[in-house]
């Protein structure tokens, strides 16, 4: 027989799965999308560089070029497509991530947002370049997976992919264009 301690039992567990399996998404509203590319003043190889300088500072990203020897898996057949050989390619650094955790989203602020983030230069003149922010797997992470899974038996985050924002990709643009001593319009967040 079946006694009421079981029964409480059993609404503990599936009230706790249930919290592991949906989570509540709380989602802020941008009134208006910022820009994900701006002009600079310089040549592509002078903006190119003083971009490389200012992204190699932040300590949050690890920064990849066609140069680099040695690419990560996600980015290497992003500098064969034509026209992206100058890009450069910013990801979350392992490290700034274990030390700090990954970024709260803007847009879901109970949630852990990861993205990485491509650096598309495009030479207007010999005096302008314009740099436009690519955004790749844009996910925010919902909570940890109810088993654990190998090879460790840790229990792996669980993603979902979301629109990009446009807030991390003009907060790029913006400490660029600071480094630059460019006035810019400031970055908008959700109120």
């Amino acid at each position: 027989m079946i006694g009421r301690s079981d029964y409480r039992i059993c609404f503990l567990a599936l009230a706790f799965i249930q919290a592991g399996c949906n989570p509540l998404l709380e989602k802020k509203e941008l009134k208006k999308l910022n820009p994900t590319d701006f002009v600079f003043p310089g040549s592509l190889q002078e903006v190119r560089g003083a971009a490389m300088i200012e992204l190699g500072k932040m300590e949050e990203f690890d920064l990849y070029s066609a140069e680099f020897p040695s690419l990560p898996f996600d980015t290497t057949s992003i500098f064969e497509l034509p026209g992206n050989s100058q890009d450069l390619y910013v990801r979350y650094a392992d490290y700034y991530v274990s030390r700090n955790g990954f970024n709260k989203s803007f847009i879901y602020p109970r949630n852990d947002y990861i993205a990485s983030y491509q650096l598309h230069f495009t030479s207007i003149d010999s005096s302008k370049t314009r740099i436009a922010i690519v955004t790749h797997k844009p996910r925010i992470i919902l909570g940890k997976a109810f088993l654990p899974s190998g090879p460790h038996f840790v229990r792996v985050p669980k993603y979902a992919d979301v629109a990009p924002s446009t807030i991390e990709e003009y907060q790029i643009l913006y400490k660029l264009g600071k480094a630059m001593n460019l006035h810019m319009p400031e970055v908008l967040y959700p109120e």
